[in-house]
């Protein structure tokens, strides 16, 4: 009754229930692996971040392989959006530095480059400007860099102040 020789509707219903779990958990592992990844992988770079006050230079930034950049005037630095994303995505300056940052808008949209808490921001650029602007890091922390014309979490950063 209600079923084809030894196979039931709720036989049916039970092999579709298992395969839901099976296929929510397999989805909740790799969430979980990845999550671990990425925070793995931004705790091996918070720890090549150098500790600049232990330096006897000035000003630094990293891109994203580590690689520092010295000036001891102002600090210049390029940031460029491209392909989604910003590089460098960490930069790196003493407090009080005087800071001459450009930024390269390599998108074919409309793009601007924000530190949120600096009250520091680009104008929006049309695709292929950039802009030059130049403050001084008065406060000491650690400040997302994003644009506010994208919900693109790849198109963030950050900017500290030592």
């Amino acid at each position: 009754m209600g079923g084809f020789g030894n196979f039931t509707v709720l036989g049916f219903f039970n092999i579709i229930l298992d395969t839901l779990i099976f296929v929510f958990i397999a989805f909740l592992i790799v969430g979980i692996i990845g999550y671990l990844f990425k925070n793995l992988s931004l705790l091996t770079l918070h720890q090549q971040i150098p500790n600049i006050q232990d330096q006897d230079t000035t000003h630094f930034y990293l891109n994203t392989e580590g690689k520092q950049h010295v000036n001891n005037q102002v600090f210049e630095c390029v940031v460029t959006s491209y392909n989604m994303t910003f590089e460098p995505k960490i930069i790196i300056v003493n407090k009080g530095s005087k800071v001459k940052l450009t930024f390269r808008n390599d998108e074919d949209v409309i793009n601007n480059f924000v530190i949120e808490g600096m009250n520091v921001s680009t104008d929006i650029l049309e695709p292929k400007t950039e802009q030059t602007i130049e403050f001084v890091a008065e406060l000491r922390g650690e400040y997302n860099t994003r644009s506010t014309k994208s919900f693109v979490k790849s198109r963030s950063g950050k900017f500290i102040v030592q």
